[in-house]
């Protein structure tokens, strides 16, 4: 099941403030193909999952990862770099006990 550290979690939350969206809006993950034709991962906010979206929560804020990329980011983990003065999102893998490294993965529920 994909991981978010706890710095990913507040980001999101600010961001989801930011655009005046409710507490209960949830993050989803999902592939969509660019231009290019290549595949993407897209992150967007929603009121509620997909039916079969694989949905858990991580310190409250709900997570909505679509069916054909669940599998593949099974082992992954959603942090935040600070590129330029800029915080974002990446997706990286985890280390052996479900965490970025850190110890700040937080834990579906």
């Amino acid at each position: 099941m994909l991981q978010m550290t706890d710095r990913a979690v507040d980001l999101l939350r600010n961001l989801r403030s930011d655009a005046q969206l409710p507490e209960s809006a949830g993050v989803r993950v999902y592939s969509e193909t660019a231009a290019t034709g290549e595949p993407t991962l897209s992150i967007g906010f929603t009121p509620e999952p997909m039916p079969s979206d694989q949905v858990s929560d991580h310190s409250g804020l709900r997570l909505f990862v679509a069916p054909e990329i669940a599998e593949p980011l099974a082992g992954a983990v959603m942090d935040v770099v600070a590129e330029n003065g800029e915080s974002q999102l990446i997706f990286r893998p985890a280390d052996g006990n479900g965490t970025d490294g850190t110890g700040e993965a937080s834990t579906p529920q």
